[in-house]
Formats: structure tokens, C-alpha cells, sequence
């Protein structure tokens, strides 16, 4: 379904309308806070966001070359729910959903679900996998459904994230220290 006026408009403020342009390294803006209360569709907006930048990323002659990215590691697009149960049944489901029904994405790509092809991919360019907690494609492009609980997210190659309901997020601090000198606060 279409967004309303004000979801085009914070996508647009975010990411602008031009789609050449969205990894510009000229953007002003590269972080956005949506405070959208219950049923506002924050979740809906943010699959149909990340999925438009796989398509982006799909579309270039070579994203790891561009990002100056290696082309055996992901890049990452990353949803953090504050729970393992938000982010598989709420987001997750949604951004699956998205894929399993792109028509351009099944037109032109082999699209696998858990090991079987979907019902509707007639595509041949390359294997999107759609797993528990990701897509992801055969030339390393990923979309993360992932949670607070997990800890932290070293090894990630991450282009975008969301920190989906960031205010339920649990503190938790640890400072390893070295004698006096303080290493790491995380």
C-alpha cells in the first residue's frame, strides 16, 4: 500500500527521492528518529526501506567496489528489535513479506526460502536466500533482522541500521580496564 504523506516525507528527508543519489557521499543527512506512536506503521515503513535499498544495492554494477568493501564479506543491513521475539514475529515477518511478494525481485531473481524456491520466482540472475534472520544474496549482500539480547555486533559491514523500539533497549555497561588505563566501554 501506498505510505501516507508524512512516511513519504520522513523517507524522503532521510534518503532523498533520488535513488542515484541515496549513497552520495554528498547526503546531509545520514540518521533519522522516526517517533511515531502505536499503529503508525514505523515497521511497515522500515521494511519497505530496507528493502528499497537491497534493490538499490542489487542494481549497481558492484556495491562492495563503491563502498570500498570487500567483495567476500556482507554488506550489512541491520534491524535491531530490543527482543529475539520482536524481531522475528514483528519486523522480520514484515521485511519477509516484502520479499516473498517483490514481483520484480521473484521476476529476476531465484528466491529460496529455507531451502525451497518460492512458488513464484521465475529469476535466474543470482540466489536470494531468506533464512530466520536474514536475506541474503549470493554477492553478499545482507538484511539482518537481529536483537539487543545477542550483544554486540563486531564483524558486521553495516551501510544501514535501525534500532527498532531503541528506547526498550536494556543498559548494559561493561569497562574492561587495564590497570588504570580504560580499554573498552561497551
Amino acid at each position: 500500500k501506498p505510505f501516507s504523506e508524512r512516511q513519504y516525507e520522513a523517507v524522503y528527508s532521510l534518503i532523498g527521492k533520488d535513488p542515484i543519489k541515496v549513497f552520495s557521499k554528498d547526503r546531509t543527512k545520514h540518521l533519522g528518529v522516526w517517533l511515531w506512536g502505536k499503529g503508525s506503521g514505523k515497521d511497515y515503513v522500515t521494511s519497505v526501506l530496507q528493502a528499497y535499498l537491497m534493490h538499490i544495492l542489487l542494481c549497481m554494477r558492484d556495491a562492495h567496489e563503491y563502498f570500498d568493501f570487500p567483495k567476500e564479506e556482507n554488506i550489512d543491513i541491520m534491524n535491531v528489535a530490543p527482543t529475539a521475539a520482536q524481531a522475528r514475529k514483528i519486523f522480520f515477518s514484515k521485511f519477509t513479506s516484502r520479499i516473498r511478494n517483490w514481483k520484480w525481485l521473484t521476476d529476476n531473481f531465484h528466491v529460496v526460502e529455507k531451502g525451497k524456491v518460492l512458488h513464484n520466482s521465475r529469476g535466474n540472475r543470482m540466489e536470494i536466500r531468506i533464512t530466520d534472520t536474514a536475506v541474503e544474496t549470493s554477492n553478499n549482500i545482507r538484511c539482518n533482522s537481529l536483537h539487543s539480547e545477542a550483544g554486540n555486533f563486531e564483524g558486521y559491514n553495516v551501510l544501514f541500521f535501525c534500532g527498532d523500539e531503541i528506547a526498550e533497549f536494556d543498559d548494559k555497561f561493561e569497562t574492561v580496564v587495564d590497570g588504570n588505563e580504560i580499554l573498552n566501554v561497551g
